[in-house]
């Protein structure tokens, strides 16, 4: 999923120890699992930012994922093959 990529580019950060612990802390409190677990840790990240509606690749233009991260790197080579620049 696009999701997993996006919170992949979050390693090393502070709001990734958050975003990532969402599901413990809803299991911890008898509360129902996440019924897509990348999507909603990936809401929550986005829910921080200065506007939060955005989609995930509209949050990408606004700067909100580090698309410079190497966890884009196979993302960014398959659009270039497929767009026949590689």
């Amino acid at each position: 999923m696009l999701e997993d990529v996006c919170l992949r580019s979050l390693d090393g950060r502070p709001e990734q120890e958050c975003v990532e612990g969402l599901s413990q802390c809803l299991g911890e409190r008898g509360l129902p699992e996440l019924r897509q677990p990348a999507k909603a840790r990936a809401h929550a990240y986005l829910a921080t930012q200065e506007k939060p509606g955005l989609r995930v690749g509209e949050a990408v233009e606004a700067g909100y994922w580090d698309f410079g991260h190497p966890a884009f790197d196979q993302m960014k080579h398959f659009l270039l093959l497929v767009a026949g620049e590689a």
